[in-house]
């Protein structure tokens, strides 16, 4: 095999609880992931040595800084033959939202390690891909681990699968198109919030969110979906209020921001439900990125 193209697959946190800041300047987190269908597309091509990537958005570093780079060189420099024995051109089409809580840049670099992987005659096995993605962000392990949901502990990197519910959820995604830092947004919750949340006190949570999940009902899910973060982001992003209020307003069942931002979403009864309120807020905020988006069950 000599060339390979991926759709690296968007997430939302369905819940996320944010623990105090650690020495380390790390939090402790306990977040559900889903994966969704909105997705990104990484082509790799193999060839003899080097690392070059090229990507659709001019606003996007292509070098060191960039997660699938990193990837490619963590993935070659575990290789026995080191990283002058083997390289890859990557080109990468973004769909998902940079900068927006979406995991894109991570799916992005899960997807190279993996499609990697598949290149190279399979090196590695699945845990070692893992680890590998500890080293380049917190959301990678999950990405790598091809769940469509999956719980996670420690910095969000220790993955707990769940089994899907039996049909896909759909989803309203907006974005307003002001990229929020990750570093930022936690700060600001320091601040608000110095202690965080006790996750000691979570462990009921998890079982009954698991339960609807599982259960696949919107209407049931919705009352459940909570975010630590967003105590900080409404205090200081006017622009995501605004964004939760229109999908409120527009008919979510529920609404949530994803991760630390700048995407908020809102479950929804079904696809028809979703066209029409993405339609209509399309319309209404031409400015925003505004996606319908379901449950990724089938991956690819």
């Amino acid at each position: 095999m000599k060339r390979l193209i991926l759709h690296p697959a968007a997430k939302v946190n369905l819940y996320l609880k944010v623990g105090g800041r650690l020495n380390d300047g790390h939090h402790p987190l306990l977040t559900l992931f889903e994966r969704l269908d909105l997705a990104d597309t990484l082509t790799l091509t193999r060839k003899p040595a080097g690392i070059h990537l090229a990507c659709d958005d001019p606003g996007i570093p292509t070098d060191g800084r960039n997660l699938v780079v990193r990837a490619a060189q963590k993935f070659f420099a575990s290789l026995s033959g080191g990283p002058s024995a083997a390289g890859v051109d990557i080109d990468l089409v973004k769909k998902i939202p940079v900068a927006g809580g979406l995991g894109g840049g991570s799916s992005d670099a899960a997807s190279a390690l993996a499609g990697l992987n598949m290149l190279y005659d399979r090196p590695f096995k699945l845990v070692q891909l893992m680890e590998m993605g500890r080293f380049i962000g917190a959301d990678v392990p999950f990405f790598v681990s091809g769940a469509v949901l999956a719980w996670g502990r420690g910095r969000g990197d220790e993955i707990d699968p769940i089994s899907p519910p039996p049909k896909p959820f759909w989803h309203v995604l907006a974005n307003p198109g002001i990229p929020m830092l990750t570093k930022e947004v936690y700060g600001a919750y320091d601040q608000v919030c110095p202690s965080g949340s006790d996750l000691t006190e979570c462990c009921g949570d998890v079982t009954l969110i698991t339960r609807l999940v599982q259960g696949g009902d919107p209407d049931f899910l919705s009352g459940s979906l909570a975010n630590s973060l967003e105590i900080a982001i409404d205090a200081n992003y006017p622009a995501i209020r605004e964004v939760k209020s229109s999908l409120s307003e527009a008919g979510c069942l529920g609404v949530l921001v994803s991760g630390s931002g700048s995407t908020a979403y809102g479950l929804v009864r079904g696809e028809a439900q979703a066209r029409e309120i993405q339609q209509r807020l399309k319309r209404s905020h031409p400015s925003w990125t505004v996606v319908a988006a379901r449950t990724a069950l089938a991956l690819s």
